[in-house]
């Protein structure tokens, strides 16, 4: 299904109320223990969303699949630029960039790698469930509680479609590229 044929237009999507209410729940298993997150996901493609899991693998000498960052924890800047990641996407907060998830699809379809975000990265986890395989583990933060580690599978995919079903879409400004998503 060919969505943006020109390069000049994006598609956002942004969720609406209801569609805030369900995203504020975790999907997954929420540890607190970092420890067990990395436990739990041993023998798994391991993708994390945020600057915090990230950190949270890469300390245990635990390199994910696929890492999405966008330079800060909790809105506040934690890292220098040169650990930025081998490519760089668009997304502003509260929003999903379909030219953001396209470049999440190619990443987790190849050779995954670190994506860094200009914006935010929290609703790219979205992205990560609905093009992961089954039995990936994708990992992100739920604020001021630990970390939600989620085992991609049929179930899981059906209610982001869900949830995205429920979102607003609009033209955004630019696009990266065309998507055909």
């Amino acid at each position: 299904m060919e969505i943006c044929n020109k390069p000049e237009v994006d598609l956002c999507l942004m969720p609406t109320p209801q569609a805030r209410v369900e995203l504020s729940r975790p999907y997954g298993m929420l540890i607190v223990d970092k420890d067990c997150v990395v436990n739990v996901t041993k023998g798994r493609r391991i993708i994390t969303v945020g600057d915090y899991v990230t950190k949270i693998f890469e300390d245990r000498n635990v390199k994910p699949f696929l890492s999405i960052i966008d330079g800060k924890t909790m809105r506040n800047k934690s890292m220098k630029d040169e650990q930025k990641g081998d490519e760089v996407i668009e997304n502003e907060a509260g929003i999903l960039r379909l030219s953001s998830m396209e470049v999440v699809k190619r990443k987790i379809d190849g050779k995954g790698g670190r994506l860094f975000v200009k914006g935010e990265e929290d609703m790219l986890a979205i992205a990560c469930i609905l093009f992961a395989n089954e039995g990936d583990a994708v990992i992100y933060g739920q604020p001021r509680a630990g970390s939600v580690v989620v085992i991609v599978d049929g179930m899981i995919k059906w209610r982001v479609k869900d949830i995205l079903s429920k979102f607003e879409r609009k033209e955004c400004q630019t696009c990266a590229g065309s998507s055909s998503i």
